[in-house]
């Protein structure tokens, strides 16, 4: 059974749960990335079915882009905290493979490379530094080999920031691939690894042209809205209650000026995307899409 909630003892910051950071950051990415989904499917020549896939590799890597910090005991040191979760994921999209679940593996493939990329920096010399030197490898392998139970009690985290059941389902797998995960760390690239998974699934679900560009366009946009969803998210969670009204103009405000782009909302009609987000980030659970339809109205 899921934590309530409220009952995660996991911290993506000093005083904010990873439970509460994670369901906040997927249901702000979804609201954003709604609008955008018929336009990738079409661009992308890929089949209207593949939307879910595409919609559970978004709330995968939204919930999981911080899962790292469940390795730390301080709040305030998370370095390298990308890694673990990207680990996780990138395990369970090679043992879906395997398993003949196309399907599965394209989603944890691609949250793997969304989860991993979501802070921009972290390329192949930043992966290398993470796991030299540092000691940080040591913790990764003691995680990876379940002796911890912390990766249940992440999962539990996760899984009561979400009534998705499609999500809920992959969550639950998570654990069990965690000792794979080990190899990983010794095998080069980690985005290499989890792109080469991500194309070989969508090849194998049909889209044989240009696989590998379409990853690689699928991805870059999942990081983008992730990466956005995330900083507002953590702006939404450290609101003060007599804030200013929002400014798109304000050279401090870096992350609502993307919102005020991405969205095409402004004044008013931007106060109230912020007031909706802010409510859907304090409600218990992400509500799954039943379509992917931006429902505000532009000014």
């Amino acid at each position: 059974m899921s934590l309530g909630s409220g009952s995660c003892s996991l911290y993506a910051w000093e005083g904010v749960t990873l439970e509460r950071h994670a369901r906040c950051t997927a249901a702000v990415a979804e609201r954003l990335y709604g609008p955008a989904w018929r336009y990738s499917l079409s661009t992308m020549k890929l089949p209207d079915s593949a939307a879910s896939t595409l919609l559970d590799a978004l709330t995968l890597s939204a919930l999981l882009h911080d899962a790292g910090k469940a390795l730390f005991d301080n709040p305030r040191s998370f370095r390298c905290h990308e890694v673990y979760g990207a680990i996780l994921l990138t395990s369970a999209a090679r043992a879906s493979l395997r398993a003949h679940d196309p399907r599965r593996a394209l989603a944890y493939g691609l949250a793997a490379l969304t989860a991993y990329l979501h802070h921009h920096g972290m390329g192949s010399s930043r992966y290398a530094a993470c796991l030299a030197g540092t000691g940080y490898q040591d913790i990764l392998r003691r995680f990876l080999t379940g002796k911890e139970p912390r990766c249940q009690l992440l999962v539990e985290c996760l899984k009561s920031a979400t009534e998705n059941e499609s999500i809920t389902g992959m969550l639950d797998k998570l654990c069990s691939y965690a000792s794979r995960g080990t190899r990983l760390l010794t095998s080069g690239s980690l985005a290499e690894q989890a792109s080469t998974i991500a194309i070989r699934a969508l090849r194998q679900l049909g889209v044989k042209h240009d696989a590998d560009a379409i990853i690689g366009r699928l991805s870059t946009l999942l990081v983008g809205f992730v990466s956005i969803a995330d900083s507002v998210s953590a702006l939404l969670e450290k609101r003060e209650e007599n804030q200013p009204a929002i400014n798109c103009t304000s050279p401090r405000r870096y992350h609502i000026r993307i919102l005020c782009e991405i969205t095409g909302f402004k004044g008013d009609t931007l106060t109230r995307l912020i007031a909706e987000l802010a409510t859907t980030c304090s409600g218990n659970t992400i509500t799954p899409s039943k379509t992917h339809a931006n429902t505000c109205s532009r000014s």
